[in-house]
């Protein structure tokens, strides 16, 4: 835990749609993340549900974004 051993929180910002194929640098297109989900996101590749606000991974599993979770 970042927070434990730095006294600090981290956060990631990543694209919705991938930057480099849709160039939508829109605050509506950035989500803030954990570096370990943001991981998982760019492993997976698990589709957004923007009306839903979910991530829908190909395993079936749903996401829902969490406000303030992480930090």
């Amino acid at each position: 835990s970042f927070k434990e051993r730095y006294n600090a929180q981290v956060c990631e910002a990543h694209h919705i749609e991938y930057f480099v194929e849709c160039l939508n640098n829109d605050a509506s297109n950035i989500i803030i993340l954990c570096p370990n989900h943001h991981r998982v996101i760019h492993g997976v590749m698990p589709e957004f549900v923007r009306d839903k606000s979910l991530f829908q991974y190909h395993n079936g599993l749903q996401e829902k974004l969490v406000i303030n979770s992480h930090l």
